[in-house]
């Protein structure tokens, strides 16, 4: 089965960032020999999110962009530019070029910092002393 980017630009119009970063890809996943469910499974990704970034026209973000073309062998560099174009083309605010949060300061997803911080609750029929 063939892996492809269903978003085309219109008719006559010339390819947007947005439609060559699919296709890109569409063709690294392609040359890779594995299916869409195949390769979410080895990103830990959902199907859906992997789906979307093929055919959805909706700009990914750096951090998936980056974790795809890493998985995939692909020039990194060039798709998050090709990422940072499309955001140009669509008077978008580029995110921060960090593609880990961790890395700009904010807690990581399993930080225990902050306020918030769950507490354990005891089991029933445990009292506290």
């Amino acid at each position: 089965m063939e892996n492809k980017a269903t978003y085309r630009p219109e008719a006559g119009a010339s390819q947007t960032a947005l439609a060559r970063l699919q296709a890109s890809l569409a063709d690294g996943l392609a040359k890779s020999g594995l299916t869409q469910q195949q390769f979410a499974k080895q990103l830990k990704m959902s199907r859906r999110t992997v789906s979307e970034a093929l055919n959805k026209p909706k700009i990914l973000s750096a951090r998936t962009v980056a974790v795809i073309a890493g998985t995939l062998g692909l020039d990194r560099d060039e798709l998050l530019a090709l990422r940072h174009q499309a955001n140009a083309e669509q008077g978008k605010p580029d995110e921060p070029r960090s593609p880990r949060p961790e890395a700009a300061g904010a807690p990581g997803p399993r930080s225990r910092a902050g306020p918030y911080r769950r507490r354990r609750r005891r089991p029933r029929g445990v009292s506290a002393r």
